[in-house]
């Protein structure tokens, strides 16, 4: 393609997460512009269902880009999760620096994002001689003191590694991917970012909140920064709106698949529009207790009435209790009126005493 400009996207699955994964490619190919060419590396288990890797490579030729499937094996599958939202499949992105050997640069996402905007702008930050350009994760704000328990100097530049701009070329020179071996070797609460945050520690250039707007910043109900956040993002980020943030990323247990919020609207418009929707609703379902029973027989209380649903056939009936509260609520209603009778007598006797 003429004056295309070829970005390298990496990401990682396995079965239980592809369905998601394949939501954020499809929200990241949809916002493109036509002269972006994104090469998606997707690092996976090897289960992987060929229903997955059929209907991405569908999805990736539709819109004129490349995906390339790299099987990872049984690789840090005796890693240990500290989190049980996240699995051993996030440590792959350690294995960068050697798996694309013949790339500069590239651009690391998460499965559980939607992108909202091309990406060249993220891809062009100037990275400089740092190792990974990235957005300060909330953390910090949390458990100030956690960078004793990782033993770095402070947690000014701790960053979330779910959307980063990687440094291939830099990572190399300095042997970086031994020092990521290294660390591999510990227990740490959040896995592999300590080890990116730990390795790279002094040579991370922090980016605005923009390029990965992270739920847990943003109010459940409204979607406005929280104000605890208020000193800990740039001037330019407090008033963020969410429509202009490049990247929406659902980073906490707290997911649009398992929770109702005011971000997760977003990730179901893209997601409606995928052949996965059907499944997604229903997984949905499951995780919110809304069983099949729930879905064809429903009863709700309407006035003095039960209102019942049965395979959308709705009939109303009145219960015991409630004829006899309607009975209860028709006495006090008259002697109600009795009162205001009683007071309306009285105050025309008081009225005309003060004529006469």
């Amino acid at each position: 393609m003429e004056n295309s400009l070829y970005i390298p996207i990496v990401m990682a699955s396995d079965n239980k997460y592809m369905s998601y994964t394949y939501v954020a490619v499809y929200s990241l190919l949809k916002n493109k512009k036509t002269n972006t060419t994104y090469t998606i590396y997707m690092l996976h288990a090897d289960n992987i269902k060929k229903r997955y890797i059929q209907d991405l490579n569908k999805l990736v030729k539709e819109h004129q880009c490349m995906i390339e499937f790299i099987d990872m094996g049984d690789s840090y599958q005796s890693q240990t999760s500290q989190l049980s939202h996240i699995s051993h499949v996030t440590f792959y992105r350690l294995q960068l620096p050697r798996l694309l050997n013949n790339i500069s640069k590239c651009i690391w996402l998460d499965g559980d994002v939607i992108v909202q905007k091309d990406l060249t702008e993220l891809y062009n930050v100037n990275i400089e001689n740092n190792y990974i350009a990235a957005v300060k994760d909330a953390y910090e704000v949390i458990n100030p003191n956690y960078y004793v328990q990782i033993g770095i100097e402070n947690l000014s530049e701790y960053v979330n590694a779910g959307v980063a701009v990687w440094n291939l070329d830099k990572m190399r020179e300095d042997n970086l991917s031994d020092k990521f071996d290294e660390l591999s070797q510990n227990t740490y609460q959040f896995m592999d970012q300590d080890i990116l945050n730990i390795s790279c520690f002094g040579k991370i250039k922090l980016l605005s909140l923009k390029y990965n707007a992270m739920s847990n910043f943003f109010d459940r109900n409204f979607g406005k920064l929280e104000p605890m956040y208020n000193n800990f993002v740039c001037h330019e980020d407090r008033h963020l709106d969410t429509k202009d943030c490049f990247i929406i990323h659902y980073c906490t247990s707290i997911k649009p698949w398992n929770k109702k919020f005011f971000l997760g609207k977003i990730w179901w418009q893209y997601a409606a529009e995928t052949p996965y929707h059907k499944l997604l609703v229903h997984q949905y379902k499951k995780a919110n207790g809304i069983s099949f029973i729930k879905r064809i027989f429903s009863v709700k209380n309407i006035g003095v009435h039960k209102q019942i649903y049965i395979f959308g056939a709705r009939f109303k009936i009145k219960s015991k209790k409630l004829i006899e509260r309607e009975r209860l609520n028709q006495i006090i209603k008259n002697q109600m009126y009795q009162i205001n009778l009683l007071e309306n007598i009285l105050k025309n006797m008081n009225d005309e005493k003060i004529g006469a």
